[in-house]
């Protein structure tokens, strides 16, 4: 009798000590995941399905806030919340965590990028190549299909719209680097490294298009690796990483000269980027320092205007987001949602650009893609476990 009141008590012990663990992991994830960012994301990636696919809402949503895209956000936020996570988990685990996470993550992006390269050759090199709308997806598999399927499985092929991945498993690879060499050196010294990459990609441009030109390498593979020039993004990769791991450290507030001078800079670009304000600089010959694709200075200026904004902000924005919950799910599995958006937006492109659908066509197609991507992201929140690893 005594070893049996014994062994309930060791299963009771044992159950409440599972209990609490669990309780612990749930508050920990629920202190690294901030709403707020997720509804962001959300907005972000419901901007870009707008701006991906021809409709005359793309007036309202693309660059609202002056010359800044919703893809800088998409990236920096992304990053942003890696940084915020790694940094607690380093300090608990070590690098070796997140080497780690980083390859999984990594590999996993892979894995969906070859899914949807999988779904644009099915569709469009097969199923609809007859209609000129689905063949400008891909113009260089039909020219060299071996050559061009190789590349795109190395990721140097990177048809329209399936680029922001491999330059995503790109950053994620970089990312412990990138933590490793700031234990040694320092984050100023990483941002440092960081700009002058961003600069490199300057000399001897103009900017603008596409940082390189298709080009076939023998007959083997095709080099073309889409429109993000990836020396200039991974600028605001680390800037995403440097700032987000402040959360673990101490975090000081801006200055209120560095707010008000990025108040005035947001409000410059804003009136500027908008068409029914008459502030219109011209830049002439200087165009590309508003370049998206290489991120231009003054582009870049723009952005980190409104990141210095958002920071300073942040609980007062919070209250005010609370409104667009609904969009926290879309920023939870913002990767996998976005994977599908990309797979939707090939067909509706394909099938808009080649039938010349009108407005009130294109519209409804935009609306239920909008309406299957909440739909699926719900479906990924309630497969999820409680502790399950995020799909950001």
């Amino acid at each position: 009798m005594r070893d049996f009141k014994t062994e309930i008590l060791r299963f009771l012990n044992d159950g409440l000590s599972s209990y609490l663990q669990i309780t612990r992991n749930i508050k920990t994830q629920i202190m690294e995941r901030r709403i707020e960012l997720d509804i962001l994301r959300g907005l972000l990636i419901c901007l870009m399905v707008v701006d991906h696919t021809p409709n005359p809402l793309r007036e309202l949503t693309d660059q609202p806030l002056g010359f800044v895209s919703a893809a800088e956000g998409f990236v920096f936020l992304s990053a942003y919340l890696l940084g915020a996570v790694s940094q607690g988990r380093i300090q608990e685990h070590g690098l070796s965590w997140l080497r780690r996470f980083a390859f999984k993550r990594a590999l996993n992006l892979y894995l969906i990028h070859l899914g949807m390269l999988l779904f644009l050759f099915i569709t469009a090199g097969f199923m609809f190549q007859k209609l000129p709308g689905f063949a400008n997806f891909i113009l260089r598999f039909f020219e060299t299909p071996g050559p061009a399927l190789l590349s795109a499985l190395l990721l140097l092929y990177q048809p329209p719209l399936f680029d922001i991945l491999p330059m995503y498993i790109v950053f994620l690879v970089m990312t412990p680097l990138a933590f490793s060499a700031a234990q040694a050196v320092g984050w100023n010294a990483v941002m440092g490294l960081s700009g002058l990459l961003w600069v490199s990609g300057f000399i001897g441009t103009t900017g603008g298009g596409y940082p390189m030109e298709a080009m076939s390498v023998g007959s083997a593979l095709v080099i073309e690796p889409g429109a993000f020039h990836m020396r200039a993004w991974q600028f605001i990769w680390i800037a995403g990483l440097a700032l987000g791991r402040t959360n673990h450290v101490n975090r000081r507030a801006f200055s209120p000269l560095l707010v008000v001078s990025a108040c005035l800079t947001a409000v410059f670009f804003f009136c500027w980027r908008n068409p029914r304000i008459p502030i219109s600089p011209n830049l002439g010959d200087y165009i590309w320092m508003l370049d998206k694709w290489q991120l231009g200075p003054l582009r870049l200026l723009n952005f980190f205007a409104l990141v210095v904004l958002l920071r300073h902000f942040g609980p007062s924005l919070r209250q005010l987001l609370f409104w667009l919950r609904p969009l926290s799910g879309l920023g939870r599995n913002s990767l996998p949602v976005f994977s599908a958006h990309v797979c939707f937006a090939v067909l509706a492109i394909g099938f808009i650009e080649t039938y010349q659908l009108d407005d009130w066509a294109c519209t409804a197609i935009v609306s239920l893609q909008l309406a299957l991507l909440f739909g699926y992201s719900s479906l990924l929140g309630t497969a999820k476990s409680p502790l399950g690893v995020g799909s950001s």
